[in-house]
């Protein structure tokens, strides 16, 4: 992280899937583990030189190939593009030839692992566009007369759902219930004349919930750190979509004031997904 989520990253990633495959083992930590994830383990930590831990399980080129990916260094980690050079993978090739149109398609999909860390992951941890915290507290009252619901009750619901199960389904950005229908399907960027194409990173967002003030109150936040808009040309000179912008007071230049304006409304109707989970207790 840090800003050094790129590439290398992907390819340590890589590292660790080739190991389980060869092994068989799912976990690479060196507690209470068996030998192969000790192997990993310690190789991590750089406690062993890779020939003392490596022995008869996997094949020479099979290590050096794991060696390449999991570099401590990345300024050593090897790149895609040498990788499908080394003789793990070109003697693999000859063994079981591939068709043109296979390797052509695994050529893409190496070179894609670039493409996805600097157009998904990446917008996601630095930011880009406009970045927006938007966070309240709702009293208990509010909660049970008008969401008809109780804090515990949301709080476990936004952890089992929103937190819980987006890692499961393996989300990067989308911890959240729904963020895209406000952001782009038929609200905000539809409305507004903006790009639909930048819903995906736009609609990245973590909610987050947590009781407060003794137990009788809830606190939410909605974080999202990409949200691509503009106030000025583009789909806003529409007649409809102009009215819109003028509408919510956000049309025109003033130095990226409206478009700042307008990212933390987008943000505040993202609110919806209060209502929403409110309805899944």
């Amino acid at each position: 992280m840090f800003g050094e989520h790129e590439a290398p990253m992907d390819i340590w990633s890589l590292g660790c899937i080739v190991f389980h495959m060869l092994t068989g083992k799912r976990s690479m930590w060196p507690n209470n583990c068996n030998v192969h994830d000790r192997v990993l383990g310690d190789m991590i930590a750089n406690y062993q030189d890779w020939g003392l831990i490596l022995t008869d399980d996997l094949s020479s080129n099979a290590k050096d190939f794991l060696r390449r990916c999991l570099m401590r260094n990345i300024e050593e980690r090897w790149t895609a593009d040498k990788l499908l050079k080394h003789p793990f993978i070109t003697q693999i090739s000859k063994t079981l030839p591939l068709s043109e149109a296979a390797q052509t398609q695994k050529i893409k999909g190496f070179q894609k692992i670039d493409a996805f860390s600097s157009s998904f992951v990446v917008p996601f941890i630095q930011g880009r566009g406009k970045s927006v915290i938007c966070e309240a507290t709702i009293i208990e009252d509010v909660v049970k007369k008008v969401l008809k619901t109780t804090v515990p009750a949301l709080v476990e619901l936004n952890m089992l759902k929103n937190l819980t199960g987006s890692a499961v389904a393996g989300a990067l950005g989308g911890f959240n219930a729904h963020a895209a229908n406000i952001v782009s399907g038929s609200a905000v960027f539809i409305a507004t004349g903006q790009d639909p194409a930048q819903n995906i990173e736009s609609s990245h967002c973590i909610t987050m919930m947590e009781i407060v003030n003794n137990g009788m109150d809830i606190h939410i936040s909605v974080t999202m750190p990409c949200i691509e808009i503009g106030t000025v040309g583009g789909g806003i000179q529409l007649a409809s979509q102009s009215a819109c912008l003028n509408l919510l007071g956000v049309k025109g230049e003033y130095p990226g004031a409206k478009s700042r304006l307008l990212a933390t409304i987008i943000a505040g109707s993202v609110w919806h997904q209060l209502s929403l989970k409110a309805g899944l207790v």
